[in-house]
């Protein structure tokens, strides 16, 4: 996983947090900085009437700011709703139209849809009672909207409030939104991957299954039949006398051979080259573009070490051996059969000459 997608990861775990105390921050500082504007301006148009409630309003946010850590988003947005709906019909009853304050009523149908409960029934029926008290306001002040451009401060002010709450909310919203798409995107990504993983990996070496091998193998065998690659190696091993070691020690123990052997394979072959655990105690590795006489002597160095690899089982050190069987290809073409089938008939042939040895041909 990318950094990039690691900090999405992180941020989406978080996400609901992050959402919530954002949206709550912003709002809660933004309603208090424009009531600390609003009291400007009722003061030099001397909107008596609208001071003191304005002075409440202040307050009532600057406890809201200070106390945030305590005070859950769908509590604020519920309280914040209701201020707001109060602020803006007491300022229309008694200024009246044309200085801004029915933007407050978008506000607060624009946003409800995103801030509020989170059943339909009741967003809606929250909208609906605001639109209610709207109109009734337009009925009883006659919609006697007179624009001053003396006061156009506070239509100016109005509308940015407007600009600004919605713009916080739906950018919330589209985050959370955004990261939530982009988190369940790689969610889908990474269980692809981790199935794959499953299908191509055996668990217990770490080494790639039969099947990918099988793939890998025809396209290598077609790629140098096409000229695409200079040479092929394929390597049969087999862990010698392993029934013995999974009859004495158990099959745990067993699987502990397995799993080491996967190691040292993995730490001594080229990061290209494919190791496959072919099946129970018999591993096939193909080897691409390989100087003559290299893959010898680093299977021989590796059955070396692998022999001198001590395991101890049941307080008895024990040592264990392994056969390879060496097919080199590179003068001829090759079909996948008979190159599996030349590797494997010289893993036979250093099985019943002794074992613990490297059986190498090139063709």
């Amino acid at each position: 996983m990318s950094v990039k997608d690691r900090f999405f990861l992180i941020f989406y775990e978080k996400d609901e947090k992050c959402r919530t105390d954002i949206t709550y921050v912003l709002l809660a500082m933004g309603s208090l900085v424009v009531h600390i504007v609003y009291h400007i301006f009722f003061i030099k148009h001397n909107k008596l009437p609208l001071i003191e409630y304005n002075i409440f309003s202040v307050f009532f946010y600057l406890f809201l700011v200070i106390f945030r850590k305590k005070i859950q988003l769908d509590k604020f947005t519920i309280v914040w709703n209701i201020e707001v709906m109060l602020f803006a019909t007491l300022a229309i009853m008694k200024i009246g139209f044309g200085y801004g304050f029915e933007l407050l009523f978008l506000i607060l149908m624009s946003t409800d849809v995103f801030l509020m409960n989170n059943n339909i029934f009741v967003k809606m029926l929250v909208i609906f009672l605001e639109a209610v008290i709207f109109f009734r306001l337009l009925i009883s002040k006659k919609f006697a909207w007179n624009f001053d451009p003396a006061v156009i401060d506070f239509y100016i002010l109005n509308f940015l409030s407007y600009f600004f709450s919605v713009n916080v909310v739906n950018y919330a919203s589209l985050s959370f939104f955004e990261i939530k798409n982009k988190f369940e995107n790689m969610k889908l990504v990474e269980e692809k991957e981790r199935y794959k993983k499953i299908a191509e990996y055996d668990a217990l070496t770490g080494l790639v299954r039969k099947f990918y091998m099988t793939q890998q193998l025809d396209e290598a065998i077609d790629d140098y039949n096409g000229g695409k690659l200079d040479n092929l190696v394929l390597i049969f091993a087999d862990i010698d006398d392993f029934k013995r070691i999974n009859d004495t020690y158990g099959h745990p123990n067993g699987d502990i051979v397995l799993a080491k052997v996967g190691m040292i394979f993995k730490q001594n072959f080229r990061k290209d080259d494919i190791i496959c655990r072919w099946g129970g105690e018999e591993f096939l590795i193909l080897m691409k573009n390989v100087r003559k006489g290299f893959a010898y002597n680093i299977i021989d160095k590796l059955r070396e070490k692998i022999y001198k690899q001590n395991f101890l089982f049941d307080d008895v050190n024990v040592s264990i051996t392994m056969t390879f069987g060496v097919c080199a290809v590179y003068d001829s073409k090759i079909k996948y059969e008979e190159l599996i089938k030349t590797a494997d008939n010289l893993l036979y042939e250093g099985k019943h000459s002794g074992k613990n040895k490297v059986v190498y041909k090139e063709i």
